[in-house]
This record gives C-alpha cells, structure tokens and sequence, in this order.
C-alpha cells in the first residue's frame, strides 16, 4: 500500500511538474513574443519618424 501510494505521488508530483514547466515554457516564450513585437513597432515607428522627417525636409523644397 505504501508503495503503490509512493508510485501514485511520485507521479502526481512528476506530471505536476511537467505541467509547471510546460506552462512555464509557454509564458516565457509568449513573453518573448511580445518583447519581439514590441521591438518590431517601436522599429517601425522610429522608421515612420524618419521617414516623415526627410519627406518633409528634404522631398518637400523639391515639390515646389
């Protein structure tokens, strides 16, 4: 008896585990995503901004 319930904790705890970590791995990637996202529009905002700043500078003395 005591080792079937030692098995049956044993296991319990190991799918526990498992779980934790996979959760675990799941909202550190879910993190990096958004990190990765974040990146990528404050990159293209930045890029937006210099974009507007040579078309008015420098695209617009040429229109006229």
């Amino acid at each position: 008896f005591l080792g079937a319930a030692f098995l049956a904790g044993a296991a319990f705890l190991g799918a526990a585990f498992l779980a934790g970590a996979a959760f675990l791995g799941a909202a550190f990637l879910g993190a990096a995503f958004f990190g990765a996202a974040f990146f990528g529009a404050a990159f293209f905002a930045v890029l937006c901004l210099v974009c507007d700043f040579f078309a008015t500078n420098y695209a617009a003395p040429l229109d006229q």
